[in-house]
């Protein structure tokens, strides 16, 4: 089994606030590996450690709702097997989550329902979606509408009428009880377990690049998504990583599922925002926040983060 770097929490701010999408090419399969154990630094806290191996009883939703206290959303940053990795921690108590259609991918988008106007003031933070419909191997499904067929083991973010998201494996569960449901190959984190283990390169979980600059640049941007048992969020971004370096700080944080989102140049992004005025969540992050505030509507799909 592929020998997992110990994992170190960087002491930097977090940004404490009332708190998808890639021209990449389909993945390898995976197989299921087992998780490892890593060592841990607090933010600004003494070391100490902390055993990955935790239990992965199978579940679908959480368990326990998330703990009210503490902040609806902050920013973290640690090193995964010798990457760097910014993470996004959202409490399900105190924010919901939106889901916006790009312009051209993957389809639904309506101005009047899904323009920036409709939910610039309120936003807390945003990131992006997954992989273009050609590439993420899945389906999707946005206010009723199918938009191509949905796949059963398929990695899967849902969204509910009343703003919940969760990260699952679809295996035929009934779609009305969500306003969304998106697709991208297949989950990172099972039941806890660490399933890019033995599947880490370069090209592996969607190709690096369709351009020279990019896929020369290996490893390079990507992004994800996980829950952990009481329903926590969290998005992880990295500029200079494989899937694996996702999953490995992804499973360190807590979570137990976890799915890929975009990858490749500017795709990948995330943003904190405070009456509209945004801030990267990490300073390599390409874009500008106002790729999902602006005026104008971003081309592919993302999700906003807004106070419950």
């Amino acid at each position: 089994m592929r020998k997992i770097a110990a994992i170190a929490l960087i002491a930097a701010p977090a940004f404490f606030l009332a708190a998808c999408s890639s021209d990449s090419a389909p993945a390898a399969s995976t197989t299921a590996k087992p998780k490892a154990t890593a060592t841990a630094t607090d933010d600004g806290a003494k070391p100490v450690t902390a055993s990955e191996s935790a239990s992965a009883t199978p579940h679908s939703t959480p368990t326990k709702p998330a703990e009210s206290s503490g902040p609806a959303v902050k920013v973290t940053h640690v090193t995964a097997n010798g990457r760097d990795v910014s993470l996004l921690t959202m409490n399900p108590s105190k924010v919901s989550f939106r889901y916006v259609p790009g312009t051209e991918s993957p389809g639904g988008y309506v101005a009047s329902k899904d323009a920036p106007d409709t939910y610039r003031k309120k936003m807390l933070a945003a990131f992006n979606g997954a992989f273009m419909l050609q590439h993420a191997e899945g389906g999707y499904t946005f206010r009723d509408k199918t938009y191509a067929d949905l796949v059963d083991g398929a990695a899967t973010m849902v969204i509910t009428p009343d703003g919940q998201l969760d990260v699952i494996k679809w295996n035929g569960q009934d779609p009305s009880q969500y306003r969304v449901i998106r697709q991208n190959l297949t989950l990172l984190i099972d039941n806890g377990n660490d399933r890019t283990d033995g599947h880490n390169g370069c090209d592996d979980w969607g190709l690096l690049g369709t351009n020279p600059e990019a896929h020369r640049r290996c490893p390079g941007e990507r992004s994800a998504l996980g829950v952990t048992k009481d329903g926590t969020v969290i998005y992880a971004f990295s500029y200079e990583s494989k899937a694996g370096d996702l999953a490995t700080a992804l499973t360190h944080a807590g979570a137990v599922r976890a799915m890929e989102l975009d990858i490749n140049n500017w795709w990948p992004s995330a943003y904190t925002y405070s009456d509209g005025t945004g801030k990267r969540i990490d300073p390599l992050v390409r874009d500008e926040p106002s790729r999902y505030s602006g005026k104008t509507p971003n081309k592919k799909d993302f999700v906003v983060v807004l106070p419950r």
